[in-house]
């Protein structure tokens, strides 16, 4: 991750804005939907909807790009990384099990899927596997720190 500075802007309890790096928005027009929008350089993008169905359900709906980054071992170009990057369109209904426990399910749409070795994600690429896009399921327990 890089490091980051940013403002966070609240003029009112509907709307935040962190306004630099990373930037981001929420907007909750009403107290059950709730819009985030969310970019940390350079390539991640989270665009997500959440609307409360009841009490403990929430349903949820987005768009996000995924690219995480690891230094082989064995790598030749000691400054060389593997990329895997992908682009989801989800739709997930989460349940509260009580305080700080979340049990989540999700299913996506996967796309534009690579994994490449390259020094920079922009720069020249080698070993790189396209991909086809497909359907994928996840199931994920989740505590939160009160």
């Amino acid at each position: 991750d890089l490091p980051g500075i940013a403002y966070v802007w609240r003029p009112n309890e509907q709307f935040q804005a962190t306004l630099g790096i990373p930037f981001g928005v929420e907007y909750r027009p009403t107290e059950r939907l709730t819009f985030t929008a969310n970019y940390r350089p350079l390539t991640n993008v989270e665009v997500l909807a959440r609307f409360a169905l009841k009490e403990h359900w929430t349903l949820s709906g987005g768009y996000r790009t995924v690219n995480e980054t690891y230094w082989l071992s064995d790598r030749t170009e000691d400054r060389e990384r593997t990329y895997f990057f992908d682009q989801r369109l989800s739709v997930g209904l989460q349940r509260s099990l009580g305080p700080s426990w979340n049990l989540e399910l999700s299913t996506s749409y996967v796309f534009d899927r690579h994994v490449f070795q390259a020094v920079k994600f922009s720069g020249p690429r080698r070993d790189e596997i396209d991909i086809d896009a497909g359907l994928c399921a996840a199931v994920m327990l989740s505590w939160t720190r009160p």
